[in-house]
């Protein structure tokens, strides 16, 4: 089984990673084939409701902070999320 120090021992350099990592590098459940980092989206709104937040209000954070900021980055650099809801 992977560890998530294997998944960022292989992720790109220059690859986004969430801060406070301690919170949500928790939240790292993969890296692509071309070492984007990949979150689980339910882990990262887990971690925005534990400081406080409700749900709406964390995926509030989530577009308008995480997504809205990474946007302006080259896409090789951004990471991925992935929901198993339906």
């Amino acid at each position: 089984m992977k560890t998530k120090q294997d998944f960022l021992d292989v992720a790109n350099d220059d690859a986004i990673l969430l801060e406070p990592r301690k919170d949500f590098d928790r939240a790292i459940v993969a890296v692509t084939h071309d070492g984007r980092i990949v979150y689980d989206l339910q882990k990262v709104l887990s971690v925005l409701e534990k400081s406080g937040m409700t749900y709406d209000d964390a995926c509030d954070y989530f577009d308008f902070n995480i997504i809205g900021g990474i946007r302006h980055y080259e896409e090789e650099e951004r990471p991925v999320f992935i929901s198993h809801t339906i």
